[in-house]
Order: C-alpha cells, then structure tokens, then sequence
C-alpha cells in the first residue's frame, strides 16, 4: 500500500486511557477503557497471534469466506497492505475480485470505536456478500482477566435492543462495589441484522475463528463472544 504513513513492527495504540485500541498489522488487538478495563478479549500468546475484534465476508453464491485483514481468514490476498497514523490504521486487501478497505480509528468526543469498511468489485459478475462482525467481550479489570480469563469468562451478559439493533454486553456484579462499563456491539448497512451470543453455536466443535461452522450459513451477522447473529 502507498502510504506516507508509517507501518509499525509493533501494535499500534489508538487513543489512551479513556478509550485505546491496541491493533496489530495481522488484524488481531483488543479495546480498553477508563484506564483498567480490558472490553474485548486478545490473545495471550503472541505467537498465535489468534484473537481480536474480526469482520468475515461471505460470497453467497459461492460460499467462498475471507477476512478483509490477514487474520482470520487473508493470509491468501492476491494484494495487501497496512498503513497508520495517530488517528486511523487502515488495512487493504484483495480477495476473491473484491478489494477491501478497513478503516479502525476513534469516534471523537466519545468512549467508542468505529470500523468501516468499503468493498469494491474488481470483477465482471453482480456479487452478493454477507458482512459478520466478531469480538469476545471480556469488561473485567485487566490484571485480573490476565490472571483468571476461564472464571472471567463466566459473568459476562448479553442482550438485544431491537429498537437500536444493537447488542448490549455487561458484567454481572458480584457486590454492590462492583460496577463496570457497558459494552454495545452494532453493525450498519444494508440487509437483516442477526445475532448470536454463544460462541460454540458460531465457532463449532473442533474448530477455530479460522473456519468458523456458522459461516456455512446466509445472514448479515453481529458477533459477540464468537456467536453467530440469527
């Protein structure tokens, strides 16, 4: 990619203590907040580099999958590249005739991130293609999810607001000291909006984020904690 903006070896940060993307060149990374709370979840393991907050493309007519960043599923782009500043990060590929463009930067004056994606056809034929957008919640204390991710794992609540058509992610307290922040999860574009909250439902049995079983399926997908949205 033609850029005058710098290609970090290390993971880029977006913003700081209030709201940070931290986002690697792979497309992997996680968000944070208010300084002490990890919101979605990143791998642990650097080498497998596997997690992060990932948007699918499906041909529905084909049924051909991939990944508008390496991870998951763009190893195999016939073009590719990553560029960043202090504002944005922005990825580009081509797969399957369709060129991709994934801009990950902040929403000014608000604790959010915004990732939007252009999508062009390079090639003769009409295409039709789902978008499925993937994270895995987490809204726990940083030092303590490093410590205890399978009990993190497990007080985390999910629900649909239809009016909004948005997914809605918090923790459940354990005392009356305890509160966190409230996650919202939301996809904008033209079709059905789905959802799912169950990871195994979306991922599968003996299966990865790589080949997900519910991307066999049709349907414009939210995704949290690894769920399909139906």
């Amino acid at each position: 990619m033609n850029s005058a903006s710098t290609t970090p070896a290390q993971p880029l940060v977006l913003g700081d203590d209030r709201y940070r993307i931290v986002l690697n060149p792979s497309g992997t990374g996680y968000s944070s907040c208010q300084g002490w709370c990890t919101l979605t979840r990143d791998g642990a393991d650097p080498l497998l580099d596997a997690l992060g907050f990932f948007i699918y493309l499906r041909d529905l007519d084909s049924g051909a999958v991939w990944s508008p960043t390496p991870r998951p599923l763009g190893q195999n782009a016939t073009h590719h590249g990553f560029a960043a500043d202090a504002q944005r990060a922005t990825f580009h590929q081509c797969n399957h005739d369709i060129t991709a463009t994934l801009e990950v930067s902040l929403c000014p004056g608000a604790s959010a991130e915004l990732r939007r994606l252009r999508l062009q056809n390079t090639g003769t034929a009409p295409r039709r293609l789902d978008v499925t957008g993937y994270l895995e919640p987490v809204i726990f204390p940083t030092a303590a999810d490093a410590c205890h991710p399978a009990f993190a794992k497990l007080f985390v609540q999910t629900a649909f607001e239809p009016e909004r058509q948005v997914l809605l992610v918090n923790r459940r307290a354990r005392g009356h000291n305890e509160v966190f922040p409230w996650l919202v999860h939301g996809l904008s574009g033209p079709g059905e909006l789905q959802y799912e909250t169950d990871r195994k439902h979306f991922i599968g049995r003996g299966r990865s984020l790589a080949d997900p079983a519910a991307l066999g399926n049709s349907g414009q997908w939210a995704v949290v904690s690894g769920q399909r949205t139906e």
